[in-house]
């Protein structure tokens, strides 16, 4: 990996801070980068929701069960990662406490691909 920016933000509502990797320059993000990022924090729950089938079937086999429909009451948002390019994650980080573990959504070619489970 190249250069990249690194940050964490306390977020409205937020127990703890969401961790932000972007790959970029020196000089900084590009605007794309910057609007992905605003778009992801914007619609944390349409971005949960686009996951949702990919992370169901791994939340499943080390929960009771699949994720309630508010699932920001059980889950949190903990880290993105931006790709140069900024059209789509690179990957999306969920913190789990009910099982101590962080579910992190990985992107191939712009799209959700796999579900690596850390902790």
């Amino acid at each position: 990996m190249g250069d990249h920016w690194e940050g964490e933000l306390d977020l409205p509502d937020r127990s703890e801070a969401l961790t932000v990797t972007i790959d970029a320059p020196e000089s900084g993000p590009t605007e794309a980068q910057v609007a992905l990022f605003h778009d992801l924090v914007a619609d944390q729950n349409g971005l949960f929701q686009r996951l949702r089938p990919l992370l169901e079937a791994e939340l499943e086999t080390w929960t009771d069960g699949s994720p309630a429909a508010n699932w920001a009451d059980d889950i949190t948002l903990t880290g993105l990662d931006l790709p140069e390019d900024g059209d789509a994650p690179q990957e999306v980080t969920y913190w789990v406490p009910a099982v101590g573990h962080w579910f992190t959504a990985v992107y191939e070619d712009g799209e959700p691909n796999s579900v690596r489970v850390d902790g």
